[in-house]
């Protein structure tokens, strides 16, 4: 038992922004099934509802899932994605910076690039978790097509 399948399916991620969630399924032969994810964070929620679809319509194989979204642009050509930031977690983040520098001066500081990378201090406002989570339910139904 050996395969591959993939599909896509579009998203809307804020105001006139779109994203299209791409996932792919790769299966080879194995005498068990073992199942693998590699997903994106805001599709975390929907594993164990994709575990339960790949259970119902593989038996055996090692099978990986991978899955990533790309964001797309708006019909004018540009994107309007709604970005709201934690302020919660920013100021927390800017008072541990402020606790290292006291305790290690020489530390450099926080950049721009370091807080948007850390986890829940930039949110997409418009995206909710159940459209992540039916979004990566049909693609997956897709794939194993």
């Amino acid at each position: 038992m050996t395969g591959y399948g993939s599909a896509s399916h579009p998203i809307t991620i804020g105001q006139g922004s779109f994203a299209n969630l791409q996932v792919e399924i790769r299966a080879v032969n194995s005498r068990f099934l073992d199942l693998s994810f590699r997903i994106p964070d805001e599709c975390k929620s929907a594993e164990g509802a994709l575990r339960e679809l790949l259970n119902k319509h593989l038996k055996r194989g090692k099978v990986e899932v991978r899955a990533a979204w790309r964001q797309s642009s708006s019909e004018h050509g540009h994107s309007q994605s709604a970005i709201a930031i934690d302020l919660a977690k920013l100021r927390a983040l800017k008072d541990a910076q402020n606790a290292i520098r006291e305790q290690f001066p020489s530390a450099e500081e926080l950049r721009i690039a370091d807080i948007l990378r850390y986890p829940g201090v930039v949110a997409d406002s418009d995206t909710a978790e159940d459209q992540w989570h039916g979004a990566i339910l049909k693609a997956g139904e897709e794939a194993l097509q």
